[in-house]
């Protein structure tokens, strides 16, 4: 479930990401802590 929840975080952030918003907002916007670690697992869903 965990990791469900956290793949439904990481496309909200990509559209968010694609809709212009920084990506400090986004990261914000879904919960993360800051914006690297949301790099981070953006890039290991490549």
């Amino acid at each position: 479930m965990k990791e469900y929840l956290q793949g439904i975080r990481l496309e909200v952030a990509q559209r968010l990401l694609s809709e212009g918003k920084t990506p400090k907002e986004a990261a914000a916007a879904v919960g993360f802590q800051n914006a690297g670690q949301l790099q981070k697992l953006l890039e290991e869903a490549e």
